[in-house]
């Protein structure tokens, strides 16, 4: 059906990809708004306001690269799940300004994590069946999953359940980014990796499983310290690859 549609002649006034997806994040913010405000256990409004403001700054800035890259005329199935998945994301900012809530409502908390992981099979599955695959998806959902690791690590680190250790898993993909401004040649495009992509699953696995107070400090500290050295391989093996073809 989508690709009878998308075969059909698009009318000038129709609402470009970026305006649909600008639209779709009305009613999603008004759902972040009311979320954040059950899992925060402050009876405050900064957590969820900043939650509207993290999914809003993240649609705008998907809206306007997608203005400039994305190469179909409506949105798709796969980048509105990729809407949700940001809009779920967002929502982890709660346990980092209120830590309370994640010992509150850990189970909670854990289940959004889990979802907006579990998304991530469900957006590439669309596009692949919708044959909407594009570099922009890509580029997005890597940047949503960035997102979700940043978010929990700050919430584990201000719960105390981990030391600071938990920042490298993170933080790693920002750093990178960070380093290809100092030497440019680290932004090139590297080639499709199930190790990279295994790694990343083991990284935000990690820190999702972590939001459960069931593990304790021993193991706790070993299922880092084993996710942060595997991270750090992976980013080695790319950093040489990329040195090697500078």
């Amino acid at each position: 059906m989508e690709r009878l549609i998308s075969s059909l002649p698009r009318r000038d006034d129709a609402p470009t990809p970026s305006a649909m997806l600008l639209w779709a994040a009305v009613p999603l913010s008004l759902a972040i708004f009311r979320v954040a405000h059950g899992i925060d256990t402050s009876g405050g409004w900064s957590a969820e306001f900043m939650a509207v403001a993290i999914f809003w700054t993240g649609c705008l800035i998907t809206a306007r690269y997608m203005a400039a890259t994305y190469v179909y005329d409506r949105l798709g199935s796969a980048n509105a799940v990729t809407t949700l998945r940001l809009a779920l994301a967002a929502l982890l900012i709660v346990p980092v300004v209120e830590p309370a809530a994640l010992l509150q409502n850990a189970p909670v908390i854990f289940s959004i994590a889990v979802t907006a992981l579990a998304l991530d099979g469900v957006a590439g599955w669309l596009a692949r069946r919708t044959k909407m695959t594009s570099d922009f998806g890509a580029r997005v959902d890597m940047e949503v999953d960035a997102l979700i690791a940043a978010l929990l690590s700050l919430a584990l680190l201000q719960s105390g359940t981990v030391g600071a250790a938990i920042l490298l898993l993170g933080f790693a993909r920002y750093a990178f980014v960070l380093a290809t401004f100092v030497w440019p040649w680290l932004g090139a495009v590297l080639p499709e990796s199930q190790r990279r992509k295994a790694v990343c699953v083991l990284q935000i696995g990690t820190l999702v499983a972590l939001l459960l107070p069931v593990f304790v400090d021993n193991f706790a500290t070993a299922l880092v310290t084993a996710s942060v050295l595997a991270l750090l391989y992976s980013f080695t093996v790319d950093i040489l690859w990329l040195a090697k073809r500078r």
